[in-house]
């Protein structure tokens, strides 16, 4: 069984259009920004934020991925 991909969005307004300020392996206290809305966060906060939002859908059974590209 595959899984379908999970895109890592900005918390504030949900785009896909994020940039991370470091190079991978990314550490907490890295900052993203989100190229759409401007929101700066760290890292940490950010992949906190969409763990949450991921298990929260996939307990609903709603799709993790709202822009129907996959």
């Amino acid at each position: 069984m595959t899984e379908d991909p999970i895109y890592l969005r900005c918390p504030q307004c949900s785009s896909e259009r994020v940039r991370v300020a470091g190079k991978p392996p990314f550490k907490p206290n890295d900052m993203v920004i989100c190229s759409s809305c401007g929101a700066r966060m760290p890292y940490g906060e950010f992949e906190r934020s969409n763990v949450e939002r991921i298990t929260k859908e996939r307990r609903k059974g709603a799709d993790p991925d709202p822009s129907g590209l996959n």
